[in-house]
């Protein structure tokens, strides 16, 4: 029997497009999501984990020691064979990463994409890099070929594409023979897909795919709907931490590594431990809403990377960037 691909645009938008829901370009292959297996009686894809809904039972403190604990032993093992290569910008997961990183910081080599040069990533990367003497490069952004595309295309099995397949190839900068540590999975404890009126808010599969910035085609509509047929009992915000586990993560970062496998030695979320998605999980709804493990590791690791914000600008070119903002908006209402 011939593999039936679907049309590029039938099913996903030209922005962020990835297969939710263990969906593939292809209608006669499944991805298996994380959480699951395949049962080989009947051939049908089931979760294993969890079993039940999660429930706060350690004092954050505990959880905190752990997450530190697995993802340190992590970033060690690793270290034991490789130099590493991770990515400094000015977001909460890099920092995170970073202070977990200071016990192998002579094997660690820290980069940042560069797109223009008022970014904040590059003004808080630069400064932390400087302080503290990293060794540390900025890269700038080498935009993907229409050949460059076909062969992203081809390693992910048109699963992914959106920005990361537009410069994808900027890290054939680094060194190939390290290891390449993304900041990703610190989402899971930062309450990513919550929204402020969720008591009062429907959580279906429509509202899951809007969540993703994914097409509501009816072909997504109900894969979303059977993956939400699993998770009877479990609260809005279990669901929707899952839903930032087993889809985002499943199928948008996951496949992305086969497209960035020829850039490294190996590639490892340091954070993609069960223990460690235990320990997030059961962190206090109210605590993760407001975004603290990552300031509470770095207090503990290395509290002077405290000293410079998430996201934002600092000295002069934080007025710089308040202007810009103005009249950026000033403009929007203009010629709105």
């Amino acid at each position: 029997m011939g593999i039936t691909k679907h049309t590029y645009r039938e099913i996903i938008t030209p922005y962020e497009e990835w297969y939710p829901a263990g969906l593939t370009p292809y209608k006669e292959i499944r991805r298996v999501l994380p959480n699951h297996y395949l049962d080989l009686n009947t051939w049908e894809s089931k979760r294993h984990w969890p079993t039940q809904p999660f429930i706060s039972k350690e004092p954050i403190e505990k959880s905190i020691k752990t997450i530190i604990r697995f993802a340190q032993g992590n970033l060690q093992a690793v270290a034991k064979r490789y130099s590493l290569n991770l990515s400094i910008t000015a977001g909460q997961d890099s920092r995170f990463l970073l202070a977990l990183a200071r016990q192998p910081l002579d094997q660690t080599k820290f980069f940042t994409f560069v797109k223009f040069g008022f970014s904040e990533d590059k003004q808080i990367a630069g400064i932390i890099a400087n302080r503290f003497s990293l060794n540390h490069s900025f890269l700038k952004i080498k935009k993907s070929s229409e050949a460059d595309r076909r062969l992203w295309d081809d390693r992910v099995g048109h699963c992914v594409g959106g920005n990361i397949a537009d410069i994808y190839n900027t890290l054939d900068r680094l060194d190939k023979a390290s290891a390449l540590l993304p900041g990703m999975c610190g989402e899971v404890a930062r309450a990513y897909y919550w929204r402020a009126n969720d008591d009062s808010v429907v959580l279906d599969a429509t509202e899951l795919l809007k969540r993703a910035h994914l097409p509501l085609n009816q072909y997504f509509i109900n894969a979303m709907q059977s993956w939400l047929s699993g998770l009877d009992g479990f609260s809005s915000e279990d669901i929707l931490e899952l839903f930032y586990i087993e889809q985002r993560l499943g199928c948008w970062a996951g496949p992305q590594q086969y497209g960035t496998d020829p850039y490294c030695s190996l590639q490892l979320f340091v954070l993609a431990h069960r223990e460690i998605f235990t320990a997030m999980l059961s962190l206090p709804h109210e605590y993760r809403r407001k975004e603290k493990l990552a300031i509470d590791v770095c207090k503990q690791l290395w509290p002077e990377l405290l000293d410079y914000p998430f996201n934002k600008h600092v000295g002069a070119q934080k007025k710089i960037s308040a202007i810009f903002r103005k009249v950026k908006r000033m403009s929007a209402l203009l010629f709105d």
